[in-house]
């Protein structure tokens, strides 16, 4: 806690010793009854792969949440899982997981959900001695400070260099829009929308056309 980042740890605490693959992955064999774990740093996040070896494995899978200062989980709709902060109407979105997966030897997706217990994310997973093993499931989670950063230094560095010129209408009034939300509240903006949360019609139009100015897309895509 205080810290301003997101983050999750493993379940259990696995006493296991990370391996650091050429790659970048940090994988903890053995770390729990018939499941390894790879841990996969992202731009904006990470992404944890649980591989479920056999029918013997857990179907849940808890992952304690570590959270900024003064902010909570909440349960979406859509399945995902929002890191919050402040209430209603200045809450503000710093973190998301995406919608969990999970998918077996033969690449069939198996029934899967988040729950919440506290400050536990919950992966519940169901599978049956049929399924084929390995099991691969995904907690993916995106940092939205980590992807102001990236997003907001692209935002600001085409606010100083882009030049209109040739440009189509729409572009040039998404750059227009985007100079007078400033490169914050732009890559905000940008966030919610890639996260399939809402946001005005204007401010649609021009992530959208946003998207197609390629250091933007670079830095503020998935």
């Amino acid at each position: 806690m205080g810290d301003d980042h997101l983050g999750t740890g493993l379940p259990g605490s696995p006493a296991a010793a990370g391996t650091l693959s050429a790659a970048g992955t940090i994988v903890y064999a053995q770390a729990g009854a018939s499941t390894d774990y790879a841990v996969q740093p992202t731009a904006s996040g990470a992404r944890v792969l649980a591989v479920i070896k056999n029918a013997r494995a857990a179907r849940d899978y808890r992952f304690p949440l570590h959270l900024p200062e003064g902010a909570q989980a909440e349960l979406f709709e859509d399945g995902t899982i929002g890191i919050t902060a402040g209430s209603r109407p200045d809450k503000t979105l710093l973190g998301i997981f995406d919608k969990p997966w999970a998918r077996d030897a033969h690449g069939k997706d198996l029934p899967t959900r988040y729950e919440l217990d506290g400050d536990t994310l919950v992966q519940h997973i169901d599978f049956t001695p049929d399924t084929a093993f390995p099991v691969v499931a995904d907690p993916g989670w995106w940092d939205q400070t980590r992807f102001l950063a990236t997003c907001g230094a692209a935002i600001a560095g085409v606010l100083l260099t882009f030049v209109p010129a040739g440009s189509s209408i729409r572009v040039v009034r998404a750059v227009a829009l985007m100079k007078k939300y400033g490169s914050k509240k732009t890559a905000s903006i940008i966030w919610r929308f890639v996260n399939g949360k809402r946001v005005g019609s204007k401010e649609r139009e021009m992530v959208k056309a946003l998207i197609g100015i390629t250091a933007i897309s670079n830095a503020c895509s998935k």
